[in-house]
């Protein structure tokens, strides 16, 4: 499962801490991005999958 997140540039390694509690949560491997990660022309493909929660 790929999530989208827009997390504070501080966050450093809690973003791997993050990652792996949500695969504990969902039970499934997820690939987190950050949204500050992503090219405009990447968030321009994948802008009509995205689901906010």
């Amino acid at each position: 499962m790929d999530i989208l997140v827009e997390v504070d540039p501080s966050i450093g390694l809690e973003f791997v801490t993050l990652a792996d509690e949500l695969e504990d949560h969902l039970g499934e491997r997820v690939e987190l991005v950050s949204h500050r990660s992503l090219k405009p022309r990447a968030l321009e493909h994948i802008q009509l999958d995205l689901i906010d929660v």
